[in-house]
């Protein structure tokens, strides 16, 4: 019997990751620190979509379904990781949190901080680019009468309704964020 793979995130890269290992019979434990797989993208602000076309975005063996827009919001983005994890039969551990990895001679080890131990012939490493966000400290931002969140902990634009934002960034989330903003109430400038 082949060893067991160890997959560390239930992301679209770990999904993705576990959906080839099960086309090819090779047994694997996927472990995942939020409550449901593509957790960040669960939690992530209520607006988002994918800033790339369906066609060129779906996971491996799996199209998204003709019915989806061309830019997947979030919604439909989370059950379509739901459905794949279901065709493949991909049930992740979930609430684990990986603490440390260790190889010694062929075989990793994974200990998580509930005391659990996984052994396997290989580790997949998918915890995500965006999982841990960045706030820069800006030169007299103690000053700073108003509010500053990172896009990390934006959800909608309700709280900002009726008030000026400025936001610091043009990337994908900064663009939908000062969109969302500017189509419901405030004023948002970049």
């Amino acid at each position: 019997m082949r060893e067991q793979v160890i997959i560390i995130g239930a992301g679209p890269a770990g999904l993705a990751a576990a959906g080839r290992l099960r086309e090819r019979d090779i047994p694997f434990v996927i472990l995942e620190k939020g409550t449901g797989v593509a957790q960040c993208w669960r939690d992530h602000y209520d607006r988002l979509r994918l800033h790339t076309v369906k066609q060129f975005s779906h996971l491996p063996s799996l199209p998204f379904p003709e019915d989806y827009p061309l830019y997947v919001p979030k919604k439909e983005l989370v059950a379509y990781y739901e459905a794949y994890a279901e065709k493949y039969n991909i049930q992740p551990v979930f609430n684990t949190t990986v603490t440390t990895i260790d190889k010694q001679d062929d075989t990793w080890t994974v200990n998580c901080t509930d005391g659990t131990v996984y052994t396997g012939a290989s580790v997949i490493l998918c915890a995500g680019m965006n999982r841990i966000p960045f706030s820069p400290t800006f030169l007299g931002q103690e000053d700073f009468q108003g509010k500053i969140i990172h896009s990390h902990d934006y959800q909608n634009p309700t709280p900002y309704q009726g008030k000026r934002v400025l936001v610091v960034g043009m990337g994908n989330s900064g663009a939908g964020i000062a969109l969302d903003v500017c189509e419901r109430g405030g004023e948002a400038g970049s």
